[in-house]
């Protein structure tokens, strides 16, 4: 008999959706995987690979955040799943909470919502569109009741709040400008969040350049637009929002540097849910120190012993 390494056993998980305050669009009722899949064998099509659900970025290893993120319990994780409904030529997109205990099912705390693509700041052109799919990080509150997180509707990017428990979810920001990031106060109180109000000035300022002609410089891509694109450096803009009362304000420096653009996502590191109980656990990492953005981790084995000389 061959001898084999010890295994990592991870856990599967799939859930059926509850009620939420915003409705799934049609078609995206699926977003999770059945609790039971049909038995019998047929023909792949290119139409069950588009709708393969995927979460986190293409490739892990650029311009990637964390594609989850753990309650302060570190029990729970929460992220995106997003899954490409070709009849309607648009992603079906939710955010789920997951128990990371022994055969929990994730929770949907949030549908719907478009698609959020990654722009970056490089080679002379700032807000640069990559097609590819940006990565949203959920975080929790102090008391690990709601996460928050980003969502594009109706051709904007605010923060949303949902309810952990999948009780519903609503919008938390309402800025003239795309969000771009936050962070949710330690009390729990407030949130601080970011916006490139500079940004929107240059687009106006280019749309009244093209009235008399644009001057072909380094602000163009040529393949990914016909007008030139902002130049950078373009600063953000912090303001604080208080959650019991709706107030918006400036923010302090001192917060105002928490989202300077540089900084920690999320908590790194995290502790198995219990002492030997055999529970998969998340293990989140911040990139911005050259990390992975996480990993899966589950109970290893016991190592095989040695083949005795001879056997194989």
């Amino acid at each position: 008999m061959a001898c084999r390494p010890g295994l990592i056993a991870v856990a599967a998980a799939v859930a059926s959706t509850p009620a939420l305050a915003s409705a799934a669009a049609p078609g995206c009722d699926g977003i999770l995987p059945p609790q039971q899949v049909a038995p019998g064998m047929r023909p792949l099509t290119p139409e069950d690979l588009v709708r393969l659900r995927d979460i986190g970025p293409p490739d892990a290893e650029s311009f990637a955040a964390p594609l989850f993120s753990l309650s302060p319990d570190g029990r729970r994780a929460a992220f995106q799943i997003r899954r490409a409904d070709p009849e309607r030529n648009q992603y079906c997109l939710a955010m789920v909470v997951l128990d990371l205990a022994p055969g929990a099912r994730p929770t949907v705390v949030d549908q719907g919502g478009d698609l959020l693509l990654l722009k970056v700041d490089a080679a002379g052109t700032a807000d640069f569109p990559t097609g590819i799919p940006d990565v949203v990080t959920p975080r929790w509150s102090p008391d690990g009741r709601w996460i928050a997180f980003l969502k594009r509707t109706g051709g904007t990017t605010q923060v949303w709040r949902a309810a952990a428990d999948g009780s519903g979810s609503a919008r938390l920001t309402n800025a003239p400008d795309d969000v771009v990031d936050f962070r949710i106060g330690a009390d729990g109180k407030s949130l601080l969040y970011a916006t490139r109000p500079a940004l929107r000035r240059e687009r106006e300022a280019i749309e009244r350049e093209g009235l008399s002609g644009y001057h072909y410089d380094d602000r163009w891509a040529p393949v990914d637009g016909n007008h030139p694109f902002p130049a950078p450096p373009i600063g953000r803009e912090v303001e604080r929002l208080d959650l019991a009362t709706g107030d918006v304000g400036p923010a302090s420096p001192g917060e105002a540097a928490a989202l300077s653009g540089a900084g920690t996502l999320i908590a790194a590191g995290s502790t198995p849910p219990g002492p030997g109980d055999g529970s998969p656990w998340i293990s989140a990492t911040d990139l911005t120190g050259g990390a992975a953005p996480g990993s899966l981790d589950g109970p290893t084995r016991p190592a095989a012993p040695p083949c005795p000389p001879g056997r194989r």
